[in-house]
C-alpha cells in the first residue's frame, strides 16, 4: 500500500484534503467515491517514496517534519494504545485518523503503509529521518527487539516533552531582551536617520561652533544617512566570512573549548551540554540500548565538538574495558555529578535511571543559570540604552545652553 494526498468535493460542494491508503491511485478514486466524495485530484504522497530512493527520502527531510510538540503528542499517544494492546498498524490508522495536520497525516500513513508491506516499526520510521532522529528509532528498534515497545514509547514521549519543554523556557526567556535589544536598536537609528538631523540643523544655521559631542553625533547621523546601505552590505559579508571560519573544523573545535573557560557562559554551556548528553544515554539506557552504541548516539545531540570529541575517546575507553565513569572521570571535562552518579548506577545496575537523575540535576542548574543570566541582561540593555538616549539628550542641549549664554 501506498499513501496518497486528495482533494475532493462532498455532496455539499465543500472541497476536502486529506490523506488516503491504496494500493493504486485508481483504488484511491473508488474508495473516496465509496465515501461519497467526488475526486478532483490524487497524488502519490511525497512523505511516501520508498527507503531506497534517495532522492525521494532527499525530498522527504526538506519538504516534510514533524515538529517536536507534535512528536511528543504523537509519541504520548502511540504509547497509550501501545500499551492497550492495540497493534501497531491499528494504532497508527487512529493516530492518522485524529490529527488534523495534514504533513503529520502523510508521514504517518506512510510509516503505517511500510509497516503493512512486513517492515518493521523502527524500519519504516527510518524513512523520515528529519522527523524521527536515530536517538529515537534506535529506542524503538531496541523496544521491538526485546519486546518491550510500550515501554520504550513511554520513555521516548517523556523524553520528548521534556525536551520540548527545555526548548520552550530557553526561548521565553531570550525572548523578552531579543526583542528590547532588537527596538532600541531601530528607535536609536530612526532617531539618528530622521529626528537628530532637523533638530541640530537649527543650530548648525547659526554658524556658531557647536560643542564635541554635538559635532560627533553629527558625524554619526551623516554616516547613517549616506551609508547605512552600505553598512549594512559590510555586515552581512562580514558575518558569512566569520560563519565560514567557524565552520573550519580545527577553528570550531578551539573555540568550543574555549567556551568552556569563559566565565558565567562557560559552566551554563558545560551543565546544557552534560545534561543533553546524559539524558539522551540516560534514555537508551532505559530502553536496553547497548552502552556503545548509545554513547554513539549520544554523542551525535551534542552540538558542542570539542565534548563530542571528548565523548568519542570515552568510547573509545569503554571499548576497551574501562567503566563509563572512570572513562568520564579521564576525560576531565565532565561535571563531577555526572561521574559520581554513572558509578553508582554502574555499581547497582541501574545505569540509565541515575543518568537520567543526573541530568535533571544539570538541567535545574542550566535553568537557574539561564534565569540570572537573563535578570541581569535586562537591566543591562536598559542601562546601555538609557546612556545612549542620554548622549542623544546631552549633545542638543549643550548648544541650546551654548546659545542662552551667548545671548
Amino acid at each position: 500500500m501506498a499513501a496518497f494526498d486528495y482533494n475532493a468535493l462532498d455532496t455539499s460542494g465543500q472541497l476536502k484534503k486529506g490523506v488516503i491508503e491504496a494500493d493504486s491511485a485508481r483504488q484511491a478514486r473508488n474508495v473516496l467515491r465509496e465515501r461519497n466524495l467526488v475526486p478532483v485530484s490524487v497524488s502519490e504522497s511525497s512523505a511516501s517514496g520508498k527507503s531506497g530512493n534517495k532522492i525521494s527520502a532527499y525530498k522527504i527531510w526538506q519538504r516534510r517534519r514533524i515538529g517536536l510538540r507534535e512528536l511528543s503528542t504523537f509519541t504520548r499517544q502511540f504509547a497509550t494504545m501501545i500499551a492497550a494492546g492495540l497493534q501497531i498498524e491499528k494504532a497508527l490508522q487512529t493516530l492518522i485518523n485524529q490529527s488534523e495536520n495534514r504533513k503529520t497525516k502523510s508521514i504517518l500513513a506512510a510509516v503505517r503503509a511500510q509497516v503493512m508491506e512486513g517492515r518493521t516499526l523502527a524500519e519504516s520510521l527510518g524513512s523520515f529521518p528529519d522527523s524521527f532522529s536515530e536517538i529515537y528509532r534506535a529506542s524503538v528498534l531496541a523496544g521491538e527487539r526485546t519486546g518491550h515497545l510500550e515501554i520504550v514509547l513511554e520513555q521516548l514521549a517523556d523524553f520528548t516533552e521534556k525536551s520540548y519543554q527545555s526548548r520552550q523556557k530557553i526561548q521565553l526567556a531570550l525572548l523578552y531582551p531579543c526583542v528590547l535589544t532588537a527596538v532600541s536598536f531601530f528607535i536609536i537609528v530612526f532617531l539618528l536617520t530622521y529626528i537628530i538631523p532637523d533638530m541640530i540643523k537649527v543650530f548648525t544655521d547659526t554658524g556658531h561652533s557647536l560643542p564635541t559631542l554635538t559635532r560627533g553625533l553629527i558625524a554619526l547621523s551623516g554616516v547613517i544617512q549616506h551609508y547605512g546601505v552600505l553598512l549594512l552590505g559590510v555586515f552581512i559579508v562580514v558575518s558569512f566570512f566569520i560563519k565560514g571560519i567557524i565552520a573550519n573544523p580545527d577553528i570550531r573545535l578551539k573555540i568550543d573549548k574555549n567556551i568552556f573557560s569563559m566565565p558565567l557562559l562557560g559552566h551554563l554551556a558545560l551543565q546544557y551540554n552534560a545534561a543533553r548528553f546524559a539524558s539522551t544515554l540516560g534514555m537508551l539506557q532505559e530502553s536496553r540500548v547497548p552502552l556503545l552504541q548509545a554513547l554513539s548516539i549520544a554523542s551525535a545531540v551534542i552540538e558542542n565538538t570539542y565534548m563530542r570529541q571528548s565523548i568519542n575517546e570515552v568510547i573509545k575507553k569503554v571499548s576497551e574495558g574501562i567503566s563509563l565513569s572512570k572513562a568520564l572521570e579521564q576525560s576531565g571535562i565532565f561535571p563531577p555529578v555526572l561521574v559520581t552518579m554513572s558509578g553508582s548506577g554502574e555499581e547497582s545496575g541501574r545505569l540509565g535511571a541515575m543518568l537520567i537523575q543526573a541530568s535533571a540535576i544539570s538541567q535545574r542548574d542550566t535553568d537557574n543559570r539561564i534565569a540570572m543570566l537573563v535578570g541581569l541582561f535586562e537591566p543591562l540593555v536598559l542601562l546601555v540604552m538609557g546612556g545612549i538616549v542620554l548622549l542623544l539628550v546631552l549633545a542638543i542641549i549643550l548648544p541650546i545652553i551654548g546659545l542662552n549664554k551667548m545671548v
